[in-house]
């Protein structure tokens, strides 16, 4: 995992410095909107809420780099979840109430429309980086051990650092270059390596307002 942190920083420090660089506008951001999981945790976690900031440098014409950070959050079906802990053997499971994260740093580009004469420009991004996915609910019940019910408790999922990639598309009410009101929807992509099973996925659709300076 420090491997992933240093790298990330690395990216991270190259991608705001030839932005800052060579940047003709900076154009900030803060979105706020919906997020859900899909595919095998579809059915295991609701609808939750997604926050974030956005950062973008114009390099040349409509090409825009930069970086992206934010923040995920679903709650848990334990309807769906109670299936799973069968396996723990446990008599009267009790799911403590927890939650699915995922915090997203991103270097990432877009290339942005500039009407000059219409109000609505629109924007392709795609960006890839480090996701830290926090998947983690803890279980407790009781087991028989020899001729005691023992009360134990367990934690089910995972809590890792893991590389992904985000593709989504944009439309801004105003001008990139000064204020705008902007509506971005994204599908996310987290690989769980070698033999950690099928990637996790999840896509956003957030309202924010930008401010090109």
């Amino acid at each position: 995992m420090k491997r992933y942190r240093f790298f990330l920083l690395i990216c991270l420090i190259v991608v705001c410095a030839i932005g800052s660089a060579n940047a003709q506008q900076v154009r900030f951001s803060l979105d706020g909107g919906t997020s859900k999981p899909v595919g095998q945790n579809e059915d295991l976690l609701h609808w939750g809420f997604s926050v974030g900031g956005t950062v973008m440098f114009n390099i040349i014409d409509n090409l825009w780099i930069g970086g992206r950070i934010a923040y995920n959050r679903w709650g848990h079906d334990e309807s769906e979840f109670v299936d799973r802990v069968t396996r723990l053997n446990l008599t009267d499971p009790d799911i403590h109430k927890g939650a699915g994260e995922a915090l997203e740093v991103l270097p990432a580009v877009r290339l942005m429309t500039n009407y000059s004469t219409s109000p609505i420009n629109f924007f392709l991004h795609g960006g890839a980086g480090l996701y830290v996915l926090n998947l983690q609910t803890k279980v407790s019940g009781f087991r028989e051990i020899g001729e005691f019910n023992e009360r134990v408790t367990d934690v089910l999922g995972d809590d890792v650092m893991r590389f992904g990639i985000q593709a989504g598309f944009g439309v801004l009410l105003g001008s990139p270059r000064f204020i705008s009101v902007e509506l971005f929807p994204a599908y996310n992509l987290i690989f769980n390596g070698q033999n950690h099973g099928n990637p996790f996925q999840y896509f956003t659709i957030n309202l924010g307002v930008g401010l090109g300076i």
